[in-house]
């Protein structure tokens, strides 16, 4: 396993980061037993996974707790999250302040190594920095929380919006970024970031749009269709390059996305859920493998340049 510096943190992170959301929560939310997504958490730390991330919005942060009982919370990096509105109304100060006592209780831990501001709308920025930042420093200087972080609604900020805002106020030790194959636009937000030494998680980097060739080859002709690609491009004449291997083989989708993100050294951590432990197996083989080379890094940017109206999702 790979491990990088997560900017100011200088925490030392594994590059495959072990989620707890997305459509999966662990197997939780499709029907899988607590016993199951334990076996998956293990599994992961077994492989070197040292990063997990969860939240209180998708329910993972009991099945965190017992996974890292044992003297194991210790040898993990743990990222939870919280959400800053219920409905149409802004959760309060205090309400936040008690949501942080929450996880710690759920987490059954003394403190929270990332703490982040969960998909946050560029209407909710300010509020964030104005009302409920000050709460997350106060638990800092608590010793309930090491690090500070943000992460974006990136399914429908697509463009980064809230994120571009964000950058400006040196304040975010940790981002959240959702950045893929057909969605590049973040870009320069991480280079930005990285001149600011900020941590950078990457999320959305394998998504319904890019499970299979065929699924990645039909939004490219979506693409074309739209006019947001060149027309001459040939994508499965790209894809065909691109899957073939020396040894005669074809490597997968799930194994591009994964490869693709993995070759941006912007980002520390890449975050993966799954909720079966062989497609956990699949995502560690992928990790386990060479970058992609800078020909195949710069067609795929060709092929994908200035889309920013998609998640993949």
């Amino acid at each position: 396993m790979e491990y990088r510096t997560l900017g100011r943190t200088r925490l030392q992170t594994s590059v495959l980061g072990l989620g707890g959301g997305g459509l999966s929560c662990f197997g939780l939310k499709q029907g899988g037993t607590e016993k199951a997504a334990l076996a998956i958490i293990d599994r992961g730390l077994d492989a070197g996974i040292n990063f997990i991330d969860t939240s209180d919005h998708n329910g993972t942060e009991p099945v965190c707790a017992k996974a890292l009982m044992g003297g194991k919370r210790s040898q993990v990096i743990l990222s939870t999250k919280r959400s800053v509105s219920k409905g149409d109304c802004r959760i309060t100060a205090k309400a936040f302040s008690d949501s942080i006592d929450d996880s710690l209780r759920m987490l059954c831990t003394d403190w929270i190594d990332v703490f982040s501001f969960h998909g946050v709308f560029i209407d909710e920025y300010d509020y964030v920095l104005t009302e409920l930042l000050p709460v997350v420093q106060k638990a800092r200087e608590q010793g309930k929380v090491r690090f500070c972080g943000i992460t974006e609604a990136f399914k429908s900020d697509t463009s980064h919006q809230m994120l571009q805002a964000a950058i400006i106020d040196d304040c975010w030790d940790v981002i959240m970024v959702g950045y893929n194959i057909i969605n590049q636009s973040a870009q320069p937000l991480l280079d930005d970031a990285q001149r600011k030494n900020i941590g950078i998680l990457g999320m959305y980097a394998v998504r319904n749009a890019l499970k299979t060739e065929d699924s990645l080859s039909q939004v490219f002709k979506q693409l074309q269709a739209t006019g947001q690609v060149a027309a001459d491009m040939d994508i499965n004449a790209a894809l065909d390059r691109l899957f073939c291997q020396d040894d005669g083989g074809r490597s997968t989708m799930t194994e591009l996305a994964y490869r693709f993100c993995l070759s941006n050294a912007a980002f520390s951590s890449v975050l993966s859920g799954t909720g079966n432990l062989q497609h956990l197996e699949e995502n560690i083989q992928s990790f386990a493998k060479s970058k992609l080379s800078q020909d195949d890094i710069k067609m795929l940017n060709q092929l994908f340049q200035g889309v920013a109206s998609l998640s993949g999702q």
